[in-house]
């Protein structure tokens, strides 16, 4: 919840709480963080998503580290670690490992979901 919010602040930061026009630079960067959390258990990398939206890979990339101060690779594992602890808080997915929800919310390794886990939601930093 706490990494929610610390993005959600950046978002805002970088984008305000006015309503952006449609065709701008920051009206599609946000139907790109949209298509993210709707598209997050499937393979998304720099490369795809630059093809999806017509950016060059360089420039998504830049956008990334503008409005979101993150590495979209970081970025895409935030938003499939922040699924994954909502599906474990749900009692229909009880029956599940961490490792069962891990892999079907687009992780490709256990490895890769600890390191992020890690990473975003660790008591020790």
């Amino acid at each position: 919840m706490g990494y929610s919010n610390l993005l959600i602040h950046h978002i805002v930061k970088a984008y305000g709480t006015e309503p952006t026009k449609k065709g701008s630079k920051k009206f599609i960067f946000l139907e790109i963080i949209q298509y993210i959390y709707d598209h997050y258990k499937e393979d998304l990398s720099l490369t795809s998503l630059a093809e999806q939206f017509g950016y060059a890979t360089r420039s998504l990339g830049h956008m990334f580290d503008k409005y979101v101060k993150m590495d979209i690779r970081n970025f895409i594992n935030s938003v499939r670690a922040e699924k994954v602890l909502e599906m474990k808080a749900d009692p229909a997915h009880s029956d599940k490992t961490l490792l069962e929800l891990a892999l079907a919310c687009g992780f490709n390794s256990a490895s890769s979901f600890y390191r992020t886990y890690r990473k975003n939601y660790s008591q020790s930093r």
